[in-house]
């Protein structure tokens, strides 16, 4: 879709439905990234981020280094946890979040 305008605005990359408009298979779809249904008045937001906005390469190669470093941070405090105490916390903390989840065994 063509706009008239020579600059984008950030809203052009929005869409906003109503629940009760989505067809079946996308509100499915919603409910089970959420863990739960949707009430018919509930808005649902999708948002494309334009690729001039969005970060830099170099920003994310930082942000990557940052999240390993913190990874690797994590893994020294509890490299004495014992394995199976870690998944039950991991679980524990994805219940929490997420209710729908249900560990792999």
């Amino acid at each position: 879709m063509e706009s008239s305008r020579s600059e984008k605005s950030p809203s052009d990359n929005v869409v906003v439905r109503k629940a009760k408009d989505l067809k079946s298979e996308v509100r499915v779809w919603v409910c089970s990234l959420f863990g739960r249904e949707l009430a018919d008045d509930e808005e649902v937001a999708v948002a494309l981020p334009d690729a001039a906005t969005g970060q830099v390469k170099g920003d994310r190669a930082q942000a990557r280094r940052a999240l390993l470093a913190s990874m690797e941070h994590l893994g020294e405090r509890f490299r004495n946890v014992a394995d199976d105490d870690m998944e039950a916390a991991l679980d524990e903390a994805m219940k929490a979040v997420r209710p729908s989840f249900e560990p792999r065994t």
